[in-house]
């Protein structure tokens, strides 16, 4: 593994836990491959099947401008040298930018934007098809979307209903909104930083949304087992809502084909700049 390292105003450079770069992971697989195996969940487990929707919706005029006011900040900071590191915190920040701009908000320069949107009512069309007795998982990456969806909850559906799970509550008041929830409660509505890994108790649920979705297939895959795992007896239901013409349509397309959107960037954007194709750089960040 290559680690990415940060150079402090002293001139000493830092080693962090991020790492940018793979090397020779063909030939650690040939050396283990004798000793390993794999097996697939579908093949020991005996699981109900997974189902698939999505609810689009489009950006207003004010959010597609702010999307290409973030798009055309990070072309011009890409021409200079500080950008043209193997680090992939720069596109981190761009698509962090632009996803959340698709939520209707954006934290620039130390301001914060508020815009109007439609992705409340995307979540709103989503919820209407199910039962009224269905319990959902309400996956929101941004504690902003969080406070939110729980406000649009509260008055469509009551307070008993909706319950939060995120790292700003305590863990004690997490467990208390967790086991309200299932006894009572109808939505819960957490982060996958939060809960995304080990939280086995969402299996009264089998109706998952995925507000936005997180960069990386395995941590979908992850939220997505917090549901589908042993003891689940109903068919799982997942649906993503999404931005048409947006960073989210991006993003869609790699979860479907497993691969990880800030990688699968950075590793372009790494082959046109080694190339010396800077306009071609730039018209790339501004086709996101």
């Amino acid at each position: 593994m290559v680690y990415e390292y940060i150079k402090k105003p002293n001139g000493v450079k830092i080693k962090t836990n991020r790492i940018v770069d793979e090397v020779e992971t063909e030939l650690l697989a040939e050396k283990i491959a004798p000793y390993s195996y794999q097996v697939k969940k579908s093949e020991c487990l005996d699981l109900p099947e997974k189902i698939y929707t999505s609810y689009g919706c489009y950006l207003t005029d004010e959010q597609y401008e702010a999307c290409i006011e973030a798009k055309e900040q990070f072309a011009m900071s890409i021409l200079s040298d500080e950008y043209y590191s193997s680090s992939s915190i720069p596109i981190f920040k761009l698509f962090g930018s632009l996803q959340s701009i698709a939520c209707g908000f954006w934290q620039n320069n130390g301001r914060f934007y508020h815009y109007h949107h439609n992705r409340i009512k995307a979540l709103m069309d989503a919820l209407c098809g199910l039962d009224t007795n269905d319990k959902v998982v309400i996956w929101a990456k941004y504690h902003y979307c969080i406070d939110e969806i729980t406000n649009m909850l509260i008055k469509e559906y009551g307070s008993s209903s909706v319950h939060q799970y995120h790292g700003k509550i305590s863990e004690a008041k997490r467990k208390n909104n967790l086991i309200d929830w299932q006894k009572k409660g109808r939505f819960i509505v957490a982060t996958q930083s939060a809960g995304g890994h080990g939280l086995n108790e969402l299996l009264s649920a089998h109706h998952v949304i995925f507000y936005a979705n997180s960069f990386k297939y395995s941590e979908r895959l992850q939220a997505e087992d917090r549901t589908h795992r042993i003891g689940q007896t109903h068919a799982c239901w997942y649906a993503d809502i999404y931005s048409y013409d947006s960073i989210d349509e991006r993003i869609n397309k790699n979860l479907e084909t497993k691969g990880d959107t800030l990688r699968i960037f950075m590793n372009k954007m790494n082959e046109l700049r080694q190339q010396g194709l800077k306009e071609e750089l730039v018209n790339m960040i501004m086709e996101l």
